[in-house]
Formats: structure tokens, sequence, C-alpha cells
């Protein structure tokens, strides 16, 4: 055969895939194979050159026609996203609706009796509603143009105390659009909890808001890893324990999250990520070191030249420009809490560890403009300290020494949430 397993869809670039798959099964000859359109799909199928298949957008409604048998929850739900060939017979599962219906159940999120709004109307929309039936709860589809039994987005605001929970099932917010969000959480107040189901970024623009909010909230990389899961048990008829999917995304994430330094000016930043990526073998960042690279001089020097506005301005692109950045450390400056756009970019793939380090053992000097003396130190303190604290996914203490605060780290990458 031509590809013993892969993955057919339309852009795939950004596909995790073969990561995950090859993390179960690491031997496994896996494949991503980009398909032009439906006739291309069907052709592909038809010459049966494969022993099993991933499929994802746009195609999971597409590969339907093309199979022998679908599996009863695949039918009902209306799309295909696992194909195994036996005997030269297609057979057709959906594992996305177990990977979702897994992930909420992982993260104590129960549907029953809720009221819940979907929105989209595609393959993962339907596989959300499934997940909803089955769990005993109740749901809507939201979409901007609706059909019948359907409601708009400003039908959704306008009723919004009926919804406790939501599922984001379109690809609004994927990566390389991941700065765009389908919908204006500020407007629904009754929402208690937010599930995104993109996987690229790890975190979204969606679930940046719902935590501004108070709201609890879920990205789709587990629900990703999840339903890989299952369609390696399908491909290899075998059985895949909790405790092997649950090494799958502390490994997943130890390679694609990006380590993100916050914390006062002298906490430790630059030296300390210069020595986890030695010890976990990362490339490193130095947001400064790169603004003083681009300006080609000192930063104290482009805030008395050019003033903090233009240094801030530049400091906020590259933030946006280092979000497509994985598995890296990456030591930010100061002031970038002062920026929701910038923290909102390096959240998406990375884990904010803050380096507290209190304000007695902070140090002033003339080379960091905002804290040249110690008035102005803690002042600065005072003010960025709450900010620190919200934005923060991990916080170290870093009153010892360099060691002490890696060591630290170290024992928190690949298990903190």
């Amino acid at each position: 055969m031509a590809m013993q397993y892969g993955l057919i869809g339309k852009h795939l670039g950004h596909s995790w895939s073969k990561e995950i798959h090859s993390t179960f099964f690491p031997n496994m000859s896996y494949a991503c194979m980009e398909l032009s359109s439906a006739s291309a799909v069907h052709d592909f199928l038809r010459r049966r050159a494969f022993s099993g298949l991933n499929v994802t957008i746009p195609y999971k409604r597409t590969v339907l026609k093309d199979l022998d048998q679908v599996e009863e929850s695949a039918r009902m739900i209306g799309a295909v996203n696992c194909i195994v060939q036996r005997n030269q017979k297609l057979y057709g599962y959906n594992t996305d609706y177990i990977g979702l219906r897994d992930m909420l159940r992982s993260h104590f999120i129960s549907l029953q009796n809720q009221m819940v709004a979907i929105l989209g109307t595609g393959g993962a929309a339907r596989c959300a509603a499934y997940v909803v039936c089955q769990a005993g709860g109740h749901c809507v589809y939201v979409s901007r143009h609706p059909g019948r039994g359907m409601i708009s987005y400003e039908e959704l605001y306008q009723k919004e105390d009926l919804f406790s929970i939501l599922i984001q099932a379109t690809p609004i917010g994927m990566f390389p659009n991941d700065m765009e969000v389908v919908i204006d959480l500020q407007r629904l107040p009754s929402l208690s909890t937010v599930i995104d189901l993109v996987a690229n970024p790890l975190r979204t623009r969606l679930q940046f808001d719902a935590k501004k909010l108070g709201k609890k909230y879920i990205g789709g990389f587990e629900m990703l890893v999840r339903q890989a899961a299952k369609a390696d048990e399908y491909f290899w008829d075998t059985i895949i324990e909790e405790e092997a999917i649950q090494k799958c995304i502390v490994s997943m994430l130890h390679t694609r999250r990006n380590i993100v330094l916050i914390g006062m000016p002298s906490s430790g930043k630059t030296t300390i990520a210069a020595r986890l990526g030695e010890v976990l073998h990362k490339p490193v960042v130095s947001m400064d070191g790169e603004l003083e690279k681009q300006f080609e001089k000192p930063i104290r020097q482009v805030f008395a030249e050019n003033g903090e506005a233009v240094f801030r301005q530049a400091e906020e692109a590259l933030a946006v420009s280092l979000r497509k950045k994985t598995g890296c450390v990456i030591a930010t400056g100061g002031g970038i809490i002062h920026s929701p756009l910038a923290m909102q970019a390096l959240w998406g793939n990375g884990i904010f560890f803050w380096l507290d380090r209190d304000l007695k053992f902070l140090q002033i000097s003339k080379e960091r403009p905002l804290s040249a003396t110690k008035n102005a130190l803690h002042a600065l303190y005072v003010k960025r300290y709450p900010l620190y604290a919200y934005y923060s996914d991990v916080h170290i203490k870093n009153n010892g020494t360099i060691d002490e605060a890696v060591k630290k780290i170290q024992k928190k990458v690949g298990h903190a949430d």
C-alpha cells in the first residue's frame, strides 16, 4: 500500500496529528496528505491505498458516500473523521465525539439538564450536539445564517440568560487567524463555562476573554489527543489506557508549549531563561534583547530618544510575532503585562511563569528607565503586582538562587494547567 496511516484534509501545514499518533505508536508510518477538492477525496478513497485514515475539515461529510459501512454514532452525527480498511471495505467512525465527551468528563463538566449554545453548524458542531444530547442536555445551534431550529448571534445575546454553557465549534480563532474571536462574551454574562474546540493555538482568544470574565474555559487540545487515541484503537484493534493518554498530553505540552517568564525588572527573567534553555534543550528568546537589536541601541536609550510609547508599540508587535513560536523559553520585559494584546499573543501557545521576587531583593539600575530609583521601583511594584498575579499560570517565589528557581520551574513544566 502507498500509505499505511495518515490524515487527509485541505490545509494541514499546522496539523499535530503525526506527532500525537507517533506518541502512542512510535513506529507508526503516518503521513499528512492535502487534497484540494471533494473529487480528489473520492478518487483517493476509491484507490484504497491505505490501512487507516483520519479526516479533517472540510471533508468529514464528503467521505460518507465512499464508505461501505458507517458506525451508528458517526451516521447520527453525519460526519466521519476516522476510516479503517478491512478486507477491501471502508468502515467509517466518529472519534471526535468520544474525544469531546471524555475531555468534559475529565474536567468534571456535566451537561445534564444544561442549556448549551453551540456556535457553528458543521461537523464539529453536530458532534458537540450529539455529546450534549447523549449526556441529557439541551442545545441550540448558533449561526450567522440561521436555518430552521437555529438562532442568530444577535438572538443568542438577547436570550443569553437561557444558556449556561457555550461550545465554540467553528474554525474561527484557529492559527494563523488566532487573534480573531467569533463572539463577544461580555454580552453573555449568564454563561458559566466556555468550551472552544480549536486546538491550535493551545489557548485561544475566546479562552483569553473567558478568563478575563472569570468563566471556566477549556480548549480543544485535549479533545484532539483523545480522539486520536480512539482512532488508534480502531486502527490497531487495541485499547489505549487513560495513563497513556495523560502521558501523551504531558509530552505534547512539554514539546509544544512555550515557557514565558514574567515578572519585575531584576527578578531574574533573562538569566533564568538562558539557564532553562540549557537544561531543557529549548531555544531562548529575550524580548528585551530582540528589541535592542531592532532599535540598535540599549532600552534606556530607546526610552530617552524615542519615548516609552514607541518602545511599547514595538514590544507589542514582537509579542504578536512570537505567538507563532512553539517549544521556546521566552523572557519578557517587565512591562509587557500592560498590553492585553501582547499577553493574549504570548498566552496562546505559552504558559506564564511569574518570577515573584520580594521588593527588598529587587535592584535599582540606571539601565532600567522605569526603576532607576527606590521610589520609582516601589511605585512600579505596587502598580504591576496585581497584573502579574492575574496573568500568572504558575507562581514561582524567587528569593533564592538562579538554580533554585530553575529547579522549581522544571518541576512544574509539563504538569501546569
